[in-house]
């Protein structure tokens, strides 16, 4: 049957009962397809330390098995450094191995060539297989067998008598031709919409939400409301309002109040709270800075515990405040802090001896005040 096939990914199936197609979507073609020579089967003599590996089709068929299995997840295809050695850095991969193919005792890894597609197979004539004969799967920690692990391009591979790149053309080059191509789709089940009735008695029956109550519910009025006339609740409130005197009514005297005056109002007086809150906040916060940085000025608090101090001011207690600020200065005011070089040994240590004092000062200060702050 000739012809061009798409199969949709059945709803509601497992990757991991679709290997072919969690394979199809984990590695998609995004360059030009080259299949390469990479293994054969035989005695392989490992190139370090000279032990034989016996390749078979059950070691090839296996090889096959893991890579279909994601357990080395991206086989990348690097370029051999300038010592025509193996490398994985990302920056000089060129591609990705989408698929590996055994057939008569050799083993083809099917390359996407996504940088230099020009090259393979021209001045990319050769590659070579890195692989591990017993590679640790990550995802539960057990050995999984031979797993290749990527491709170098090199022209002087260690495995001879490789097959070269053969370039692969894809399957959507026959949509150029007369080839018909078919869609197989499932067939999807027509479902009829519920009716209004049907939907509110489903949500009452299955889910126990009774919708007709609800909306009578938030009909009515709350019941701290419930028996107040709402004539009298505006009258009430536009006499309070009328009262203040930093408020006006919209309409004017001549004119009957409605309930829109009424609200306009409220929303004015709560803006106008709003403001002289947020105006008693901002007085706060500068009057506790002034009593911080007097503090500060005065050598009783270190200049980096200001905003600390701040926030104490604000929120803390005043027992707190009390045993945060020493009684006794820690950063001497209006003394020289420099000084020029020592003339003789003695006033070295002299130094030294005034620079420890003032290191334990702090040291008690600071530990005093964290073991007295309340949290």
């Amino acid at each position: 049957m000739d012809g061009t096939f798409i199969v949709p990914s059945p709803t509601g199936s497992r990757w991991e009962e679709l290997s072919s197609v969690s394979l199809a979507l984990a590695r998609q073609t995004q360059g030009k397809l080259f299949e390469k020579h990479i293994l054969s089967t035989g005695d392989l003599i490992h190139p370090k330390t000279g032990e034989k590996i016996h390749v078979d089709d059950a070691f090839l068929g296996k090889m096959v098995t893991n890579f279909n299995n994601n357990v080395c997840d991206i086989v990348q295809v690097p370029l051999a450094n300038d010592d025509n050695k193996h490398v994985e850095n990302a920056d000089v991969n060129k591609g990705e191995v989408t698929e590996l193919r055994a057939r008569g005792g050799k083993l083809y890894a099917v390359v996407d060539a996504r940088e230099d597609a020009h090259k393979f197979g021209k001045t990319y004539l050769g590659a070579s297989a890195f692989m591990s004969t017993n590679y640790t799967d990550s995802r539960d920690g057990k050995k999984k067998g031979p797993t290749l692990l990527h491709v170098a391009i090199t022209n002087r591979p260690y495995v001879v008598g490789l097959e070269p790149f053969k370039e692969i053309i894809a399957a959507t080059a026959t949509s150029d031709s007369d080839a018909e191509i078919v869609v197989l789709t499932q067939q999807e089940e027509i479902t009829v919409p519920m009716t209004r009735e049907e939907m509110l008695a489903e949500l009452k029956a299955t889910h126990g939400i009774d919708v007709e109550a609800l909306q009578a519910s938030a009909a009515a009025p709350p019941p701290a409301l419930q028996g107040i006339d709402p004539a009298s609740l505006t009258a009430a409130l536009t006499a309070a309002l009328q009262a203040n005197p930093s408020l006006q009514l919209s309409a004017s005297n001549s004119e009957q109040i409605t309930l829109e005056d009424v609200v306009g109002s409220v929303v004015e007086l709560s803006h106008q709270n709003k403001v002289l809150s947020e105006g008693y906040n901002g007085m706060r916060q500068e009057r506790a800075a002034e009593v911080v940085d007097a503090l500060i000025g005065e050598g009783f608090i270190f200049p980096k515990q200001r905003a600390f101090a701040i926030r104490l001011k604000l929120t803390g207690s005043a027992e707190d405040w009390t045993e945060f600020v020493p009684a006794d200065k820690v950063v001497p005011v209006n003394e020289s802090v420099g000084f020029t070089a020592p003339r003789d040994e003695q006033e070295v240590q002299a130094q030294d001896a005034e620079i420890l004092r003032l290191s334990e000062v702090y040291t008690k200060h600071v530990a005093s005040s964290s073991n007295g702050r309340r949290h």
